[in-house]
């Protein structure tokens, strides 16, 4: 927020005596598995795995079946092909086919084709990781656990989750409002940038900062 000071002790010594430290713990999980393909990632796939605005999409979704499970890789298409969503892939994707068929006309357009794919998003089910824990890597299951101890142990917890990648906050976000207690209010803060990949990400300046005055005040008690 542009708002920060810097200010440095004389005496790192006394700094020490007068500050609590933290306390760090280590979480440790089972090694995950390798990255592989759910049945709506190959049925997306064989149908527009050619599409480049989509490229970025295929790749993250495969990358976290490992790290996130199966439900969060596939989740991404939930809001990366959203109806207010679609429009700004459409836009950039208005490239005519080339034709399958010699002598036959194509009028199909990759515009046309992302708004088929979502079609199919809008339709899937999705599954529920609430009652099936094995759609959620052992990562995620472990961060559940930790979490929902803490909140119920002492329901005034605060917890930043920090990830090294937006879309992984999204997920995490959406997924914790669907598994998470009555206790965990959880929201999102990925900052506003302008260019870049942000299919999806679209969030306001304004929200933003709602969201970190939600949470200075409790209203928000998870932020990812």
């Amino acid at each position: 927020m542009l708002d920060s000071q810097i200010t440095t002790a004389s005496n790192p010594a006394l700094l020490r005596q007068s500050v609590t430290r933290p306390t760090e713990e280590i979480w440790e999980y089972d090694r995950l598995e390798l990255p592989f393909e759910t049945p709506l990632y190959r049925k997306l796939r064989q149908k527009f795995g050619d599409i480049k605005v989509l490229e970025k999409i295929f790749k993250f979704s495969r990358e976290t079946s490992s790290s996130l499970g199966s439900w969060c890789s596939d989740w991404i298409w939930s809001y990366c092909l959203s109806e207010e969503t679609l429009p700004k892939l459409e836009a950039r994707s208005n490239r005519p086919l080339m034709k399958s068929i010699p002598n036959q006309p194509s009028c199909d357009t990759e515009a046309e084709r992302i708004r088929e794919a979502g079609a199919i998003i809008k339709e899937h089910e999705f599954g529920d990781p609430v009652a099936n824990p094995e759609l959620l890597s052992r990562k995620v299951l472990l961060l559940r656990d930790q979490l929902l101890r803490r909140f119920k142990e002492n329901p005034d917890t605060r917890c930043i989750v920090f990830t090294a990648q937006r879309h992984t906050a999204r997920i995490l976000r959406d997924l914790f409002k669907k598994i998470g207690s009555q206790y965990i209010r959880p929201n999102l803060l990925v900052g506003v940038r302008s260019g870049g990949d942000k299919i999806g990400l679209d969030i306001s300046f304004r929200e933003q900062f709602l969201n970190v005055i939600a949470f200075r005040k409790g209203e928000i008690n998870c932020l990812v």
